[in-house]
């Protein structure tokens, strides 16, 4: 890998990992819909900024919208804040490494769905 691939996927650890640590910092003074909220909001500004930064249009039609707002309850909000909740329960280091599981949990049922499935089935021998 080169240096800046390195630093790269270094600052991306950092932040990724890093969220777990200010959930937990934000749950002393707010609630977990709270710390929700305000994830979605930076979140947002952050899009809009880059979008109006590069000039990008926005989308007008409200079958998309209603799409990327589906998409967005299901693969943010919901699991922001069940995050948030599970974070009053255990450490910000287990929240982490329990996220980083949870490819193994949904490797094995994707696995028929994907265009390859026998791909990942090993050969068996024939000897």
């Amino acid at each position: 890998m080169r240096g800046s691939t390195t630093a790269r996927l270094a600052l991306l650890a950092a932040v990724w990992g890093s969220s777990f640590l200010w959930i937990k910092l934000a749950l002393r003074g707010l609630s977990p819909v709270e710390v929700t909220l305000a994830r979605l909001l930076l979140g947002a500004m952050v899009l809009f900024i880059i979008v109006a930064a590069r000039r990008h249009p926005l989308p007008r039609s409200p079958v998309l919208w209603s799409h990327i707002a589906v998409a967005a309850v299901f693969g943010n909000a919901a699991p922001y804040l069940l995050f948030a909740l599970g974070e009053q329960n255990v450490s910000s280091s287990t929240a982490g490494i329990l996220n980083a599981t949870s490819p193994r949990g949904w490797m094995p049922p994707s696995w028929p769905a994907s265009p390859c499935w026998a791909c990942w089935v090993p050969a068996w021998p024939t000897s």
